[in-house]
């Protein structure tokens, strides 16, 4: 009887004293209470906290960072290898424009002028002047001195100077540095003609006057191979030629092997026959140069 009493004392003092809670105790009262299945606690945690897929970020972006320097670098490399094996291209220096011709012309030759190898000048200019073209047909010869690289045209002092023709000094003072020469194919043959710029017609016609005692043996490069310049007589004949004032010197045989006269009075015209001064003077009317 005293048992019995001592346990249901024992049991009313167990009730009475109050439970220690925990957090396993308060997780089986709410799986209790929102009736849960394990599964669904798994997937509820999962949501939660979700996998941290960036935690590898860093080390990524560092790998691409050395790959990019190593382009870079490789390219630079490779770059620089190209540039020393190319071999650099030297523009080559604009050629200059032959003088436009005074006189038009049907064809237009450049001859190529060496101080040094006169013979290969005069053997082109023979060759020009003697080639079969229509008759009255007029060749323009630009005379340029090259070197390979650079070309230029000469001037008449230059010229001149290279064939030892000694003009008087008030000719070389009066007339600009630009020549012309031209090839003239007449009926019998052909002839050269050339023509200056003159700044001063009194100057001009009175150095020619002047120079006619030596003019013939000056150009005896130019005039015909079988006539010889101490044969010829020693003045000049006037003449009108296309209504211009000319002056004209003969051969033994009639044949006229200079001639000369001065176009617009700004214009020397010296000609190794007759019909190319005619020629020249005909078209310098029909188109006067500017």
């Amino acid at each position: 009887m005293n048992e019995e009493q001592n346990d249901e004392k024992r049991d009313e003092i167990t009730e009475s004293i109050p439970t220690i809670r925990t957090m396993q105790t308060d997780a089986q009262i709410y799986i209790k209470k929102k009736n849960l299945s394990p599964l669904e606690i798994a997937a509820k945690t999962y949501a939660a906290n979700p996998p941290r897929l960036g935690i590898r970020q860093p080390y990524t972006r560092t790998i691409f960072l050395v790959l990019g320097v190593f382009v870079l670098i490789v390219a630079s490399i490779a770059g620089w290898w190209f540039f020393l094996r190319v071999p650099t291209v030297t523009p080559l220096p604009s050629q200059p424009k032959p003088p436009v011709a005074v006189v038009r012309a049907e064809e237009e030759v450049e001859l190529a002028f060496s101080p040094t190898n006169l013979r290969q000048f005069l053997d082109a200019l023979e060759r020009e002047r003697e080639t079969a073209r229509s008759v009255g047909s007029l060749v323009y010869f630009p005379v340029a001195v090259s070197n390979g690289e650079t070309k230029r045209y000469i001037g008449a002092q230059e010229f001149f100077e290279a064939f030892e023709i000694k003009p008087p000094q008030s000719f070389l003072d009066t007339i600009q540095p630009i020549f012309y020469l031209f090839a003239y194919r007449g009926n019998e043959r052909g002839s050269l003609a050339f023509v200056f710029r003159a700044r001063s017609f009194e100057r001009i016609f009175s150095s020619l006057l002047f120079w006619e005692r030596t003019l013939p043996r000056n150009l005896h490069y130019f005039i015909p191979q079988n006539i010889t310049p101490d044969a010829l007589p020693r003045t000049f004949s006037d003449k009108i030629i296309k209504n211009h004032d000319a002056r004209v010197l003969s051969g033994p045989s009639g044949t006229s092997v200079l001639a000369y006269a001065l176009f617009d009075k700004s214009f020397v015209v010296l000609a190794t026959s007759e019909e190319a001064l005619a020629a020249v003077l005909e078209r310098m009317i029909a188109v006067p140069p500017q």
